[in-house]
């Protein structure tokens, strides 16, 4: 399932100076009193230089704050715990100049909080003379760490001067969920066979004795289906024989599971619980192991029920499996 939704660029208060920024204006402090203590004029000048740079480039970085649209795309958009998905994001330009180059990032709401900060090119101004210019294509591999609903986003872009003194942040969108599945461990075949859609197979009736035809065939009876007489059972036997009927059924398992906060003791202030994760990817193993051997799976909960309500007598799924 890949998804794709636009956002708008929306600034906010994010204008400051650099570490660097702030060294100029305590140079240029330096600077002024040195000059008024020892009268000397070459000091005022580099002191209003020193002070000027840092000002030039606060004003510099506010005006050239861009204004983008960004397309978020997830691919696969559901995956597993510990997986990896590839999102890309479709940068737009919608500014009537020229973008200055800047660098971003997207928020995740694990550690470290967001990705590894890289550069984002200069884009040409919105216009149809710089319809090919004006946007470009990001991307970047995650692997969300915990299942759940994943805010990925917003990005954050910032813009700095020539000279590093100051700095212009801009926070564009808002965050887009990804659908994180818990993961599923492989299971040891138990040798069960469950013919598939079909269900258990057996039969009415075995003979204690004989070969495979006494063990598929009876004796025919009067209504009995032509279609079904055995022939070649019938022509040792001497008699019509016809192929046992078959009594099918469909397996079912059910699997209970605890989802009370009082049955996990390290449930902390955030109401997370190792131990009930254990249990989810637990839960999850196991219906989905039990799905590929033909049993129908349902999942009944000690407290009020957590799963899709939608999807109850239906099919479920855990990552790319249906149970």
């Amino acid at each position: 399932m890949s998804q794709r939704r636009g956002l708008t660029a929306l600034s906010v208060a994010g204008v400051r100076l650099t570490a660097r920024g702030w060294w100029f204006l305590s140079f240029s402090a330096v600077a002024f009193i040195g000059a008024y203590a020892g009268g000397r004029t070459q000091l005022l000048l580099i002191a209003c230089l020193l002070f000027a740079l840092p000002v030039i480039a606060v004003l510099f970085v506010a005006v050239r704050r861009p204004r983008l649209v960004v397309h978020r795309d997830f691919t696969p958009g559901v995956i597993a715990a510990g997986a990896t998905t590839r999102v890309s994001l479709l940068v737009t330009n919608r500014s009537g100049g020229a973008s200055a180059r800047a660098s971003w990032s997207d928020a995740v709401p694990w550690h470290p909080w967001s990705t590894p900060a890289s550069q984002l090119p200069a884009l040409q101004p919105r216009g149809a003379r710089f319809t090919r210019g004006n946007s470009t294509v990001l991307s970047y591999d995650l692997a969300p760490p915990r299942r759940g609903l994943a805010g990925i986003g917003p990005m954050a872009v910032e813009v700095q001067d020539a000279f590093g003194l100051a700095a212009s942040a801009v926070v564009v969108g808002a965050a887009q969920q990804l659908v994180v599945t818990p993961e599923v461990v492989p299971l040891a075949d138990s040798g069960l066979s469950i013919p598939a859609g079909d269900g258990e197979s057996q039969l009415v009736q075995r003979r204690a004795a004989g070969d495979d035809d006494d063990a598929m065939t009876r004796e025919y009876r009067n209504g009995d289906a032509m279609r079904r007489v055995h022939w070649r059972a019938s022509a040792r036997h001497g008699d019509l024989m016809v192929r046992q009927e078959e009594q099918r059924s469909f397996p079912q398992a059910r699997i209970v599971i605890d989802t009370t906060t009082g049955g996990y003791r390290d449930v902390d202030d955030d109401s997370e619980s190792a131990a009930f994760e254990w249990v989810v990817r637990m839960l999850a193993s196991v219906a989905v192991h039990l799905r590929r051997v033909g049993f129908l799976v349902t999942v009944e909960e000690s407290a009020a029920a957590q799963l899709d309500a939608v999807g109850r007598g239906k099919r479920r799924t855990w990552g790319n499996e249906e149970f």
